[in-house]
Order: C-alpha cells, then structure tokens, then sequence
C-alpha cells in the first residue's frame, strides 16, 4: 500500500510538472530576453571600456585629444561656429587621409596651443604638401594663415546634442568615479542574478531528474509486485 501511495504521489507530481510545461510562445518570449540581456551586457561593457579609455587618455595627457580607433569625441567651447555648432554640443571627429579633404568639410585641428574646429574654405599645395584655409561659420573673417597637414587631427563626422555639461562633470573626480563605479556594479548585479538563475534551474532539472527516477524505481516495484502476486495465485491453482 505503501509503495502505491508513493507511487501514485510521484504521478500526480508528474502531471502537475506536465500542466507546468512552458508553452512555445512563452519559450520564444525568454529566447528574446535572452538575447536582449546579452546585447545590453554587450553595450554596458564596450561603454564602459569606452569611457575608462577616454578618462584616462585625459587625465594622461590633457593636450591630446581622446580618441578610441582614430575616432575623437570633443566638446564645443565657442560660438565660431555657431548655428552648425553650439556650446556644449559633443562633436565625434575622425583621423582621415588628409587628400580625401575637400572645401566645404569641417576639420578639427591644433593652431597655437588650441584645439579648433572650422570649416575649410580653400586649399592650396605648397612644396608637395597641402595646406588649408578655414573659416568659422558665425566668424566674418577668415582664420590667420594656413593649417599645415601635420596638425589637422580629424574630419567633423557628426554632432551629439545637449550632452556637453554631462561630459564636463564626467571629467572632474567624482564624475568619472561614478561613471567608472556604476556600470561596474550594474553589470555584477546582472552577473549574480544570471548566476542565481542558472542555480535554480539547475535545482529544477535535479528534482525533475530524481522524480523520474524514483518513479522508475517505484513502477518496477510495483510491476515486479504485481508479477509475483500473479505468480503466487497461480501456484496456489496448481496445488488446488
């Protein structure tokens, strides 16, 4: 009686396990969190990455501009080019063979110590090598003499708006501890709750795994009972 009651509980865990069964659309719906969760962590790492290697290009040599692959990212801090450019916007710049520049492009560049991004209204070559006139959009006149090709840094690619002021607080010490310290932390709590659920379906494909067991076990049991009662009945017939 006992072993049946055992085994008739173990089936009734069986059919509960079996109306739990994650449907198809639900299993869909976890496979494209899944892949999402993994494209965030993809981001939030290469972000991170990113900003370390822009922070601490700064803080190493603060006369040269950060860059991460020959791109630049910079920070507006006049009016010259105004309407194209404003304060505060946050441009992305990047390293070029300086014969693919034409007139008419934007080119970031050193002049005196300053690091200044105009739109390039001529060109001229003097002794094999290039030289360019540039112009701020909102000056009236054109800027001083010539820029060499040696000190041209990057080509203007394109403008991110309004992110200036938070780029400037990320350059002082408690702006870029936090910009170091959350992504970190975020991308521990997104590793341990992975970890934590990789633990508990574990735990679930053991107790499913230790049920089918002791249900195999039980159904031979009863099996093996059910055959030596049959064998036990039919002895009794032949003695009779």
């Amino acid at each position: 009686m006992r072993k049946k009651q055992e085994i008739i509980n173990i089936q009734e865990q069986k059919s509960t396990n079996e109306l739990c069964k994650i449907p198809i659309s639900i299993k869909i719906i976890k496979i494209i969190y899944k892949i999402i969760r993994i494209i965030f962590k993809t981001i939030l790492a290469v972000t991170l990455a990113s900003v370390v290697i822009l922070a601490t290009q700064t803080l190493i040599n603060k006369d040269k501009i950060p860059s991460i692959m020959g791109v630049e990212v910079l920070q507006v801090v006049s009016e010259s080019m105004k309407g194209t450019l404003n304060i505060n916007d946050v441009i992305i710049a990047k390293k070029v063979e300086v014969k693919s520049l034409n007139v008419g492009d934007i080119i970031v560049f050193k002049k005196d110590g300053a690091v200044i991004t105009h739109r390039i209204t001529n060109i001229v070559k003097r002794y094999d090598k290039l030289e360019f006139e540039t112009k701020g959009d909102a000056n009236n006149t054109p800027d001083k003499g010539t820029v060499k090709e040696e000190n041209i840094e990057g080509k203007y690619i394109c403008t991110i708006k309004y992110i200036g002021n938070i780029l400037k607080f990320i350059k002082t010490p408690i702006g870029l501890t936090l910009v170091v310290t959350i992504p970190i932390i975020t991308m521990l709590f997104v590793i341990m709750k992975e970890r934590r659920a990789t633990e508990l379906k574990a735990i679930r494909r053991e107790k499913r795994l230790k049920y089918d067991i002791e249900y195999e076990k039980l159904e031979k049991a009863q099996k093996q009972e059910e055959q030596d009662k049959s064998t036990e009945e039919g002895n009794k017939e032949l003695n009779q």
